[in-house]
Order: structure tokens, then C-alpha cells, then sequence
């Protein structure tokens, strides 16, 4: 007897999951334009995908969810800077 694919358990997973990233990328772009701190919104993204019965995509979708959360409320002090540089000299040595 030959040992099932793990292919048909991926896309039943990947589909809301890939789905859900799309969400919350797009839902906190509208929110950092705006300024909208809402956690209810994230909620509301994760119990979706949870309510598709698919524990993996649910746990992945509420991590997500949660990081982009903190990023988005973390102050600025908290926030990676990225110093700017002279664009007079390239990068790489010559």
C-alpha cells in the first residue's frame, strides 16, 4: 500500500491561509493610513479563518494577526530605524 501525498493536505490550508495573509496585509495598510488602531478588526480576520475548521490555518492566521498587531501599536521607539545614506558613493567598492 503506497503512503497518501501530503499535496492534498497543503491546499485545503493554503487557501484560507493565503487568503487571510492577504487580509491582514491589506487591513493593516488601511489601518496605518488612517491611523485606525482597532484589535476587534484582527479578531475578526483569525475567527473567519477559524470558522473554516482547519487548525493550521488558523494558528498561523492568529500569529500573523498578532505581529502585525504589535507592529502596528509598538511605539516608535520601539520600531527598527534605517539610517539613509549618501546615494553620492554605490554600495559596492570599486
Amino acid at each position: 500500500m503506497t503512503q497518501p501525498s501530503p499535496a492534498p493536505r497543503f491546499w485545503p490550508t493554503a487557501g484560507p491561509l493565503g487568503l487571510a495573509i492577504i487580509g491582514l496585509a491589506v487591513l493593516t495598510a488601511i489601518s496605518a493610513r488612517f491611523s485606525f488602531r482597532s484589535a476587534l478588526l484582527y479578531l475578526i480576520a483569525v475567527v473567519f479563518v477559524s470558522l473554516t475548521g482547519n487548525f493550521a490555518a488558523a494558528a498561523a492566521v492568529s500569529l500573523i494577526a498578532f505581529l502585525c498587531l504589535a507592529g502596528f501599536l509598538s511605539p516608535a521607539s520601539l520600531r527598527p530605524h534605517w539610517s539613509s545614506r549618501s546615494t553620492s558613493r554605490p554600495w559596492w567598492p570599486s
